[in-house]
């Protein structure tokens, strides 16, 4: 058995990559503040397309409505001091609104209680939906954040893409603004005096058009099989790391792969979005609606890129990833720079919004800061994963201060390069590089957590006899791609492989319903036994307990009915492989 691709092929395309064009690219599109829907970030989106078709490529350009929030105004007046001061998108808008602030922590929100509806939260930290939420259900009328000595661009709702009847009640329903760390110091002085404050926010919240941009690069073979290779365009302020240096680093690879299609055994689909920012992911989940069958019938793998290049952005070992793609990830991180990839796993965010197709995911971000001390590394260090070996993408991110200068021209081609790579691992193999034991391993430890917190009143025995039988089952599939194969079992073997993936990421990603949208962001390994946290929490005497117990076991059913349907697919595959 040979790879499509020799290692001499596979260097030539790095060399290929050019600093200078990633530059370029990152300049053009940082000129434009690329608000979702917004004519600048129209502007963006044709010069991508242009630069495409400069590729003998056929780009697809498309407006489709999304639900998106544009924060226009906002601002603060405490005791006749105005406070300069942001407000959010999907926060509520609000005129003139006067209360008491009460500085807060957010262990506070756990016990807080007698909140009347009249008080103001003072808190320190970025305004995250999962607090926003919290501070709402209190009883407080408004929020205000303290940031660092910027303050930051953040969405405050936590429904993914555009809500459905059956979510619209989570979008927020109280104001929400930032201040700085200055201004917040003497806010907390007012709040401790007993001040009140008077606010007023103006958030453009409602339907709109938005672009999407797709193009595929045609394999040479007769395939249907693709990548998708993602990243969205929108941006706060100018965005030039987030994320226009990710735009340009597409734009790279896609020149280079049309010119070496014919060593491609895949095609590769890249997407710009929009909506990220102003839409919680709107582009990502419209196109998956509208796409679902297609992702799920065809679609190898997700790569998402976002904010790449930056300066100080020395640590490549904790970027976003599956259990299924760490193999890709580590293979090309080590290759460039020589760091073992260690990977976390994903919360839900970053338009990962295709794990109820059943579609792989590698990266969301790449490079980021070295572990840092300060307010700012801390909000950034919460939001980005707590490793404590990595502090985000920089602080100027979700700032005014994102623009060309913060970026570092060899760590873009450096990053470019690992993206390139692990695309050609996908793209050119000939078997698919998805790793169905560590993807069967980790749900195998998310089990064993979700049992030892049952204590006994339940257990998920069955379940986890299903995944020791499923490892040793694609234990001697792997053994079998050990032997000489022909082009037809090549196919079954990567048929099988993305079948697999169909079950075994909702299993371990989707809370839910896989043709919905989580609005959950920690996502735990299975989560759809979610329930369990709740058994905790009542007295296993309760009719409650009861209740739950009985969603618990119907939920068990699901779940082994997916390891049965994925023992099946097995089945299926070796009646084929006798035929071949």
């Amino acid at each position: 058995m040979t790879t499509s691709i020799t290692s001499t092929e596979k260097q030539d395309m790095i060399e290929e990559l050019s600093q200078d064009h990633l530059i370029d690219y990152t300049k053009q599109i940082a000129q434009y503040v690329r608000l979702s829907g917004s004519q600048d970030e129209e502007n963006a989106f044709k010069y991508i397309k242009d630069l495409l078709e400069s590729y003998q490529l056929s780009p697809k350009l498309t407006y489709d409505d999304a639900f998106i929030s544009i924060p226009k105004e906002a601002s603060l007046t405490v005791n006749n001091e105005q406070f300069e001061c942001i407000t959010h998108s999907m926060a509520a808008s609000a005129t003139e609104l006067t209360g008491d602030m009460l500085f807060i922590s957010k262990d506070d929100l756990h016990h807080l209680s007698d909140i009347d509806g009249t008080k103001v939260a003072l808190i320190e930290g970025l305004a995250t939906p999962g607090i926003v939420y919290q501070i709402e259900k209190t009883g407080f009328q408004a929020a205000i954040f303290i940031n660092t000595e910027y303050t930051y661009e953040m969405i405050v709702s936590p429904v993914w893409g555009t809500p459905t009847p059956e979510n619209v009640e989570k979008l927020p329903k109280i104001p929400v603004i930032s201040v700085t760390a200055p201004s917040g110091e003497k806010l907390k002085e007012q709040a401790q005096q007993g001040s009140s404050c008077t606010l007023s926010t103006s958030v453009d919240t409602g339907i709109r058009k938005i672009p999407t941009l797709t193009v595929d690069i045609q394999s040479d073979q007769e395939e249907d099989s693709f990548i998708l290779f993602s990243g969205h365009v929108d941006s706060w302020h100018y965005g030039a790391m987030d994320n226009g240096t990710a735009n340009a680093t597409m734009l790279e690879v896609a020149r280079v792969l049309a010119k070496n299609k014919h060593l491609l055994k895949r095609n590769v689909r890249l997407a710009f979005w929009s909506g990220h920012s102003h839409g919680r992911y709107a582009g990502s989940a419209l196109y998956c609606d509208t796409h679902w069958q297609e992702l799920y019938d065809h679609c190898v793998a997700h790569v998402n890129i976002d904010s790449v290049g930056g300066n100080g952005a020395t640590v490549l070992s904790q970027g976003n990833c599956m259990a299924e793609t760490k193999n890709i990830a580590q293979k090309a991180v080590y290759e460039v720079t020589e760091q073992d990839f260690e990977g976390k796993r994903y919360g839900k965010a970053g338009d990962q919004s295709f794990w109820g197709t059943g579609v792989p995911s590698l990266f969301m971000g790449l490079s980021e800061q070295p572990p840092l001390d300060g307010t700012a590394a801390n909000a950034h260090q919460e939001l980005f994963g707590q490793s404590g070996k990595s502090s985000g993408f920089g602080w100027w991110w979700h700032t005014t201060e994102d623009t060309t200068d913060k970026i570092n021209p060899e760590f873009l081609l450096r990053d470019c390069q690992v993206y390139l790579l692990s695309i050609l691992e996908l793209a050119c193999k000939d078997l698919l590089p998805i790793n169905h034991i560590a993807a069967l391993e980790d749900i195998k430890n998310g089990l064993q957590e979700w049992e030892g917190k049952l204590q006994g009143e339940m257990t998920l025995e069955e379940l986890q006899q299903r995944v020791d039988s499923l490892i040793q089952r694609v234990e001697s599939i792997n053994i079998l791609k050990n032997e000489p194969l022909t082009e037809a079992q090549l196919q079954t073997f990567n048929h099988l492989t993305m079948k697999l993936s169909r079950y075994f990421v909702p299993f371990n990603y989707v809370a839910d319903n896989p043709f919905q949208f989580d609005t959950l962001f920690q996502l735990p390994r299975v989560p759809a036994l979610l329930d369990i946290d709740a058994l905790q929490k009542v007295s296993p005497q309760d009719e409650a307990a009861f209740f739950i117990k009985t969603k618990i076991r119907r939920k068990i059913n699901e779940l082994s009915f997916q390891l049965n349907q994925a023992n099946q697919e097995i089945n299926r595959f070796y009646e084929t492989l006798k035929k071949e």
